[in-house]
């Protein structure tokens, strides 16, 4: 004789394994994002550290990533007394800097949808999964050695005496000073008591 309780407890334990399932699939979107917002886990501390200018382009777009890294340029240049022609120079280097980042940006920005649909899959490719990886993190690399590359072509258009007075400036432009100034790029350093920005 059946339980009176079995043709109820079937739909229940129906219901729970898709519940099960849905959780499943929500906990592999979640490790995709993570997957595809931190591409440099596995990096040493140096590395994972990309610009601060490059880590704001996800929150405030590519256009207003290198706009605003032209203009802290130009103010910093300004305040170290910089002539006209090594402002001219600097601007050239930034252009320049932006034309080659733009090239080493994905064409479709497809990796994160693509491991998206690797870790929810019934069958997960590992393979697939390690080459997305190992292509992410060649491009950041690529892209912190063009900042470095554009950091020093920058100081050495200054003279000594300016590069030192810019030397931090610069340096938090490139995430030498990772815990100074206002997170997500809206502040370009240390503020004094009057709450002015220290650059």
């Amino acid at each position: 004789m059946n339980h009176p309780n079995a043709v109820t407890a079937r739909p229940l334990h129906a219901a729970a394994s898709r519940g099960r399932w849905l959780a499943a699939l929500t906990a592999a979107g979640a490790l995709a994002a993570m997957v595809a917002a931190v591409p440099q886990a596995s990096a040493d501390a140096g590395e994972q550290r990309a610009p601060h200018a490059m880590k704001t382009a996800a929150h405030h777009g590519h256009g207003h990533m290198e706009k605003r890294m032209a203009e802290r340029v130009e103010r910093v240049f300004s305040k170290v007394g910089a002539t006209d022609e090594q402002k001219a120079r600097a601007r050239e280097i930034v252009q320049a800097s932006t034309e080659q980042m733009k090239a080493l940006r994905p064409a479709d920005g497809g990796g994160p949808k693509e491991m998206l649909a690797l870790l929810s899959a019934e069958s997960i490719d590992r393979d697939r999964i390690e080459q997305l990886r190992a292509a992410r993190h060649a491009q950041m690399d690529e892209r912190s050695k063009l900042m470095t590359r554009t950091l020093a072509d920058l100081a050495e258009v200054l003279t000594p005496e300016q590069r030192k007075d810019a030397a931090k400036s610069l340096a938090r432009m490139g995430g030498g000073h990772p815990h100074h100034g206002k997170r997500h790029g809206h502040g370009d350093g240390p503020r004094g008591a009057d709450g002015a920005v220290r650059s």
